[in-house]
């Protein structure tokens, strides 16, 4: 059986580790975070994270605005669909530059993890599926 509408990714905790969604041209999102939208991510986690995991927006480099997404990705349940979101606004309030988005969506760890990512979208996001915002700054 293939399934093609999903990608498993894995880290293996060797070294730091980067999966991402890439624009060959910057896109303006100011509109977008106006309008209330955010990163809407539909997953299924197949490994807990043993270590930090960070989702970030980047904005041509070094411009970056990055959330800890550890404890979403720890609490959610083996093997089970799950759909959340992160407002534009937290990737703002975090450093980027949403004028300017070269990646927007970026997950990143050091640490061995596995989740199977089903869609990931900037769209409008239930209360229900929205994640509080948790900025980190990242050093590079």
């Amino acid at each position: 059986m293939v399934q093609e509408d999903s990608r498993l990714v894995e880290w293996s905790g060797e070294h730091q580790s980067q999966f991402y969604w890439r624009s060959i041209q910057a896109m303006d999102m100011l509109q977008l975070e106006e309008q209330g939208n955010g990163v809407l991510l539909t997953y299924r986690v197949e490994k807990h994270p043993e270590g930090q995991i960070v989702q970030r927006i980047d904005c041509t480099w070094p411009c970056t605005g990055a959330q800890d997404v550890t404890d979403l990705f720890a609490s959610a349940p083996i093997g089970k669909w799950q759909k959340t979101g992160i407002s534009l606004s937290c990737f703002a309030q975090a450093g980027a530059d949403l004028s300017v988005v070269n990646i927007p969506f970026l997950l990143t760890s050091s640490d061995a993890f596995a989740i199977t990512i089903k869609d990931v979208r900037i769209d409008t996001v239930a209360d229900s599926d929205m994640q509080n915002c948790n900025p980190i700054k990242v050093a590079y």
